[in-house]
C-alpha cells in the first residue's frame, strides 16, 4: 500500500461528501426531515476539510506498513459515507411518501439499520484514527485532531433557536392546563380549540413520524 493509494481512497470519500452536500442543497426544502440530517449536513464541510488536510499531510517517507493500516480504516469510512449518500438520495427526492417514511425505509434497506447519526459518528471515529496515524505528518496530525473535535462539537445547538415555536397535544382524552390567573376554556368534545393573545404567524402541521 502506497501513499498515492491512500490519497485515492481519501479522494473517493471526499467525492461522496460532495455528492451528499449537493443532494441536500438541491432539495426544495427540508420539511419532514429528522433534525439529525441537519446536524450531518452542518458537519460535512469540516469532514471534507479534514480529509483534504489528511491527503495533503501524508508523510510518504513512512513505512508502507502504516499506509496498509490506513487502508482498512479508510475503506470502512468510505462504506459509511456511501451509506449516508444513499440514505440522503432516497429521502431527499420528490416522492409520494413522506420523508419520515422514506427515511425509515432507507435505514432498513441501506444502512443495515444504522441511522444517519450513527453513520456520522462512525465516520468521525475513523477520522480520529486517521489523525493518530504515523503515516500523517506530526503537524498535520495536530490539525486533524482539531478538525475532528470541531466536527464533533457541531450539534443541535443553534438549530432550535431558528425554528418556529409550536404547541402540540398528542394522544386521546381531554387536556386541561392552567398555570396562572385568567380564563380557561375547556373543550371535551370534538373540534379544534385555540385560545389566547398571540403575535406573529402560526403554522399548523402534523408531527413527523421520526
Amino acid at each position: 500500500m502506497s501513499g498515492a493509494e491512500v490519497i485515492g481512497l481519501i479522494s473517493g470519500i471526499i467525492g461522496i461528501v460532495d455528492v451528499i452536500i449537493k443532494v441536500y442543497g438541491a432539495a426544495k426544502d427540508a420539511t419532514g426531515l429528522p433534525s439529525s440530517f441537519r446536524v450531518v449536513v452542518r458537519r460535512l464541510p469540516l469532514i471534507k476539510d479534514t480529509l483534504e488536510t489528511a491527503a495533503g499531510g501524508l508523510d510518504e517517507t513512512e513505512s508502507e506498513v502504516y499506509f496498509a493500516a490506513l487502508k482498512g480504516v479508510l475503506e470502512a469510512c468510505g462504506e459509511k459515507a456511501d451509506a449516508l449518500e444513499k440514505i440522503f438520495r432516497r429521502v431527499m427526492v420528490d416522492q409520494d411518501a413522506t420523508r419520515a417514511e422514506r427515511y425509515a425505509a432507507a435505514v432498513r434497506t441501506l444502512g443495515k439499520g444504522r441511522k444517519v447519526e450513527d453513520l456520522m459518528d462512525g465516520v468521525l471515529g475513523d477520522l480520529q484514527t486517521l489523525s493518530a496515524s504515523c503515516a500523517v505528518r506530526a503537524a498535520t496530525r495536530t490539525q486533524l485532531r482539531s478538525l475532528v473535535e470541531e466536527s464533533k462539537n457541531i450539534s443541535e445547538k443553534g438549530l432550535e433557536d431558528k425554528q418556529s415555536p409550536f404547541i402540540g397535544n398528542y394522544g386521546t382524552g381531554p387536556q386541561s392546563i392552567h398555570t396562572g390567573n385568567g380564563d380557561q376554556n375547556v373543550n371535551i368534545g370534538s373540534g379544534a380549540q385555540f385560545n389566547g393573545n398571540f403575535t406573529g404567524p402560526f403554522t399548523f402541521s402534523s408531527p413527523a413520524n421520526c
